[in-house]
C-alpha cells in the first residue's frame, strides 16, 4: 500500500536534502500557509531571479515610520532616511552618504524691503509726524506724537541681525484727542502683491513676523491695508516684558472681494500701531474679524491698545520684519546689502556716501558741472544724472545741498577746480526729471566759465 502521509515526527533530521528532491517537484500547492519565514532561508537564498516580476509589491513591504523614504547607503545596505518636519526638502549629499531632509532656502518670499534695517540712507532723522526717516522703506504717520527715527545696533541675541530701526519719542502724546492716531508703516505697491491673489476666490493667507523691543507691556495690533478700497485687517498681539526683545507672527486672511491697482501706486500697506485715540480704541474688537471698513467708526476698533507714546523717555525697536504668502512663519529672508540697497534706492536715492547723511559737509559723490561759455553767465546749465535703479515713478521731491558746506538749496560754485569750489548759489530746479535721472540744472547764475556742483537727494516713496 502507497504511503499518502508523513509526519515531520517520522523523518530523521537531515534525512530530505536538497539532492534527494526531484526539481520542481515542491511547489506552493504543498507548503503550509506561514510555514516558510526568515529562520528557514539560507542567506541568500532568495534573490532576483527567484523573484517573478511584480511578486512583490507594496502590500508585502515591512511597516515603517510615516515620512521615512528607503535608500542606500555606501555598502550597498538598505537604510531609512527621516522623516523631516514641516517645509524642509530632501537633499542630495553625494555618493556614498544617503541623502537628508533640510530646511528650504526659499528665495524671493519676504515682500518687506529692507527687513533687516541694513540700508540707512537718510541716517538719524529727528522731529518726523508724518514722513519717511531712519532706515529705508518705514514711514511714520501720527497725528500727535513726534519721533526721531534712526538705526540702532540694539538686536535680539542670535537671530542673525545687527541693526534695528528706533523710534525715539521726542513729543509725548499718542491719545490726546479721540481722532489721535500713531503708527508705523510699511507700503507696498500694487503690482508687488499680484501673488497675493486678492479679489478672487484663490485669495492667499499671508503671515507677518517681526521682532520688537516695547516699552510698554500688553496688547498692540498690527494691521493690513488696502488703499484702493479702505479695507482693513488688524490682529493684536501681547508684549509680555517690557524693553525686552520678543518674536511676534500673526496671520492674515485673503481678502475674495477687494484688491489692488496692480501698477506702481499704493497697494497695501502693513501698519503697527503705538497709540490710538478713543476713534480708534472703543467699539467691538476688531481682532479676528476679517477684512473691515476703515470708513466705519465701529469697525477700527484696536480694543485694549496702550499708550507707547506717553513719555519722551520712551523708544521702541524693530527690526527682522517679514511677510509672505502661508500661514507658517519661515526663517528671516537674510539678503545682501547690495541687494537690499538697490531695491531702497527705487524709492529714494542720494549722493552721498551710503554712511553720510544728506546735509553733511562733504565732497564724495557730488556731481560738478560747468559753464563753458567764457563770455556769459548761466542760471540753466546741463548736468546729466542717471539714477542707479529705475525709480518707482518720477521723483516728487529733489533736495540739493552745497558739497562744501552741506547748506540745502544750494549749489557750490567758482572759478577754481570743483573741489575748491566755496560759493554758495541757490538752487532752483532741475531739468527732464524722470524716473531714470535728469539733464540739466538750475541756479542763481554761474559766472562764466564756472564751475559748480552739488549733492542730490529724490524720493519717490509710495
Amino acid at each position: 500500500m502507497a504511503l499518502t502521509q508523513v509526519k515531520t515526527l517520522g523523518i530523521a533530521a537531515d534525512a530530505v536534502t536538497g539532492a534527494k528532491v526531484a526539481d520542481d517537484q515542491i511547489d506552493s500547492e504543498h507548503y503550509v500557509a506561514a510555514s516558510i519565514d526568515n529562520e528557514h532561508l539560507a542567506d541568500n537564498a532568495v534573490d532576483s531571479a527567484e523573484l517573478a516580476a511584480g511578486s512583490v509589491d507594496i502590500a508585502h513591504l515591512a511597516t515603517g515610520t510615516d515620512g521615512q523614504i528607503i535608500t542606500w547607503n555606501a555598502s550597498g545596505v538598505a537604510v531609512a532616511v527621516g522623516p523631516g518636519t514641516d517645509g524642509q526638502v530632501l537633499t542630495s549629499t553625494g555618493a556614498g552618504s544617503p541623502p537628508a531632509f533640510e530646511d528650504a532656502t526659499l528665495s524671493f518670499r519676504n515682500k518687506i524691503i529692507n527687513g533687516a534695517m541694513q540700508v540707512n540712507q537718510r541716517g538719524t532723522t529727528a522731529s518726523v509726524s508724518d514722513g519717511y526717516g531712519g532706515p529705508d522703506r518705514y514711514r511714520w504717520v501720527s497725528s500727535h506724537s513726534v519721533v526721531t527715527m534712526s538705526r540702532s545696533s540694539d538686536v535680539p541675541t542670535g537671530e542673525g541681525f545687527d541693526r534695528s530701526l528706533k523710534l525715539d519719542v521726542t513729543t509725548a502724546g499718542g491719545i490726546g484727542a479721540a481722532a489721535t492716531w500713531t503708527q508705523l508703516d510699511y507700503r507696498l505697491e500694487g503690482q508687488d502683491c499680484k501673488s497675493l491673489c486678492y479679489d478672487t476666490s484663490n485669495a492667499k493667507t499671508t503671515t507677518l513676523t517681526f521682532w520688537i523691543k516695547s516699552p510698554k507691556t500688553g496688547i498692540h495690533w498690527c494691521r493690513l491695508y488696502l488703499d484702493k478700497d479702505g479695507k482693513f485687517n488688524s490682529k493684536k498681539y501681547t508684549v509680555s516684558s517690557a524693553d525686552t526683545w520678543q518674536k511676534v507672527s500673526v496671520t492674515f486672511a485673503g481678502n475674495t472681494s477687494d484688491g489692488f491697482d496692480y501698477d506702481n501706486t499704493d497697494g497695501l500697506r502693513v501698519s503697527w500701531y503705538f497709540g490710538q485715540g478713543s476713534n480708534y480704541t472703543s467699539g467691538t474688537d476688531a481682532d479676528g474679524v476679517e477684512w473691515l471698513d476703515w470708513s466705519s467708526d465701529a469697525d477700527r476698533a484696536a480694543v485694549g491698545q496702550v499708550n507707547c507714546m506717553d513719555s519722551t523717555s520712551n523708544d521702541i525697536y524693530l527690526t527682522g520684519v517679514q511677510f509672505e504668502i502661508g500661514d507658517t512663519a519661515t526663517d528671516f529672508e537674510h539678503r545682501s546689502f547690495g541687494d537690499e540697497l538697490a531695491r531702497c534706492q527705487r524709492y529714494y536715492w542720494k549722493s552721498y556716501n551710503h554712511s553720510v547723511a544728506p546735509g553733511t559737509t562733504s565732497d564724495p559723490g557730488s556731481l560738478f558741472g560747468r559753464n563753458y561759455n567764457p563770455d556769459s553767465t548761466y542760471s540753466q546749465n546741463a548736468l546729466n544724472v542717471q539714477f542707479p535703479v529705475l525709480m518707482r515713478d518720477t521723483p516728487t521731491t529733489v533736495n540739493c545741498y552745497a558739497p562744501h558746506s552741506g547748506t540745502a538749496a544750494k549749489v557750490s560754485a567758482g572759478a577754481s577746480n570743483p573741489p575748491d569750489c566755496a560759493t554758495e548759489k541757490s538752487f532752483t530746479t532741475v531739468h527732464m526729471l524722470g524716473d531714470r535721472g535728469f539733464s540739466g540744472i538750475q541756479t542763481a547764475s554761474i559766472g562764466s566759465s564756472d564751475f559748480f556742483g552739488a549733492h542730490f537727494t529724490v524720493d519717490a516713496e509710495l
